[in-house]
């Protein structure tokens, strides 16, 4: 309920503000003194030109009006400081905030305004006192969620602009987020209001200016991070002398001409009664409003109640049904176990036989009997399992040969391969005793289903290489095959469910859209990694990784 009061005062703020005059500006030219030493006055003699840098699309701090004039919260801070220390403040007109970044590290720029002291900042420039600080908002579209911590957005798309320090601390601290770069505040604003991307994060003052100023009326403020975005001018490290006469000069500003600055693009200023009547119909449409809201809200709460118990009416129909569907699962394993077994005791006695027989040929029954044992394995995992957590297999880690393990199953693929013509290699490292910590089951798994891809789309005739290395203490497997590979358009849909890509199988193998999703669900599950390279017509490298020291989690 305070998050909604927030927004909608936030809302009235915004029609107030419409009608808002500039404050005179405090008097730049008064007589103060600074107390400049000898060297500071000297340095600003031989230097009265100094280069400027801001984010040229930043109001109310900085900004290009539609003449072209520089503008805001900075701009006149800077004008104040200029004038009582004798310098000029030259600017270079570039488009973005991170162009500018980029000309700042580059040593261009003497002196940058609204920036947020970083630790990466601090290497290459000295920071004043602050002169403004704003909480950070989160800002969504009218019917979008409210949030309380950027935890809670981890399944939505957010935009944030390039380079700025909100951005570099979500890139940073929460990479799980789905984060689009723009080249402006405004562009990411534009996107949450286009419905492109579910939120934004900005310095208050600067969304509450740009939703008001170009009418993007369908934006709240949904929420604050709990962290505050503190303003600075930051100054080139190898000019201390030009940053102690800066700070002086901003020290000198007094609170009162500090005030008068922030009314002028944040607060509405306080005028005459006559101005206050103005107000007051904003006031209390505003008033009007919240009421209109609240009583929304109620008949909302009514409506979500109602939704609130058919919702749970499905969800015990669903957890009635997922029970059903349980236990078909597992009548329909140990059935399945039942003529598995009988082929694997024919297989036995038929492998008995021939080794009995002179010149006997076996290896045929070997590996029929081979693919039946690992389903056997299979479904006496899921069967075991399936009285705790349905449908998921567990997972029992313990240390394994990956070399032994990708010739086991090389070697059970050999006679499918060889009935296409295609010949599978395994470049094994020098050192054969390559270990990883693993369940073996679902590393076969992988294995398999790679392999399997790759005999499928590669052409008749064809090579596989399949190669086992160790690099930087992560066991690596790698399946290249010489099919058709990977196209753009299939990239995001390769490791989906039931994923029906555009490549298709050589010999009119059948091809359900599982196998990747599987390799994927597996490889997370033991911590590991899966990835491809590919170029369309010239093959696909599927890369797995695996850790070789067990994880935290194994050990407990």
């Amino acid at each position: 309920m305070r998050s909604l009061l927030l927004a909608i005062g936030t809302q009235v703020l915004a029609l107030a503000s419409l009608h808002a005059h500039r404050s005179p500006q405090p008097s730049a030219g008064e007589s103060v003194n600074l107390d400049l030493t000898n060297a500071e006055i000297q340095w600003l003699k031989d230097h009265p030109k100094i280069k400027l840098g801001f984010d040229p699309e930043w109001p109310p701090f900085s900004f290009y009006n539609s003449n072209g004039e520089a503008e805001g919260l900075d701009i006149d801070y800077l004008a104040i400081i200029g004038e009582r220390l004798g310098i000029t403040f030259e600017t270079t007109r570039w488009r973005n905030w991170d162009e500018t970044n980029e000309h700042l590290k580059l040593g261009e720029i003497d002196l940058v305004s609204g920036i947020h002291p970083t630790d990466e900042r601090k290497r290459i420039l000295l920071f004043t006192e602050s002169y403004a600080d704003f909480p950070t908002a989160i800002i969504t579209r009218l019917d979008g969620p409210f949030f309380t911590s950027i935890p809670q957005m981890k399944d939505h798309h957010i935009a944030s602009p390039r380079s700025y320090v909100t951005t570099t601390q979500l890139k940073s601290g929460h990479p799980q987020l789905f984060l689009t770069e723009t080249d402006t505040l405004l562009n990411a604003l534009q996107m949450v209001s286009q419905g492109k991307a579910d939120f934004s994060m900005a310095n208050l003052a600067s969304a509450s200016f740009l939703i008001r100023e170009n009418g993007l009326g369908n934006l709240k403020i949904a929420g604050m991070t709990g962290s505050g975005n503190s303003l600075h001018f930051g100054i080139r490290r190898d000019l201390p002398l030009l940053h102690s006469s800066v700070e002086k000069a901003l020290a000198s500003i007094q609170t009162k001409d500090r005030t008068k600055l922030l009314a002028d693009w944040v607060y509405i200023p306080r005028e005459s009664p006559n101005a206050m009547r103005r107000y007051a119909k904003w006031i209390i449409a505003g008033t009007a409003l919240t009421a209109l809201v609240l009583a929304a809200l109620c008949l909302h709460n009514r409506r979500l109640r109602t939704e609130l118990i058919e919702r749970r009416r499905i969800e015990a129909e669903l957890r009635r049904l997922n029970e059903e569907k349980s236990q078909f699962m597992s009548m329909a394993a140990h059935d399945i176990g039942n003529p598995l077994a009988a082929i694997k005791i024919d297989c036995q006695t038929a492998i008995s036989r021939q080794q009995k027989t002179p010149g006997g040929e076996s290896s045929g029954y070997q590996h029929i009997l081979k693919h039946a044992q690992r389903i056997s394995n299979l479904i006496s995992s899921l069967l075991d399992n399936q009285p705790q957590d349905p449908g998921k297999i567990p997972f029992q880690p313990r240390s394994i040969n990956l070399v032994e393990t990708v010739n086991k199953v090389v070697d059970s693929y050999s006679l499918i391969a060889t009935r296409k013509g295609i010949h599978i290699t395994h470049m094994a490292p020098e050192d054969p005793d390559l270990r990883i910590w693993a369940d073996p089951n679902p590393v076969m798994q992988v294995l398999e289903n790679l392999i399997s891809n790759a005999v499928k789309f590669s052409p008749p005739s064809g090579t596989v290489t399949v190669t086992s290395s160790l690099a930087d203490d992560r066991a690596r497997v790698e399946v290249r095959d010489h099919g058709p590979g990977i196209t753009e358009e299939d990239r995001p849909h390769l490791f989906g469910w039931f994923a029906r890509l555009s490549a298709q199988p050589t010999g009119e193998e059948s091809s359900h859209g599982l196998g990747l999703f599987i390799v994927k669900e597996l490889m997370d599950e033991m911590n590991g990694k899966v990835w491809v390279e590919s170029t369309p017509g010239d093959g696909a490298n599927f890369i797995i990784e695996f850790g070789t020291r067990p994880a935290p989690d194994d050990l407990t």
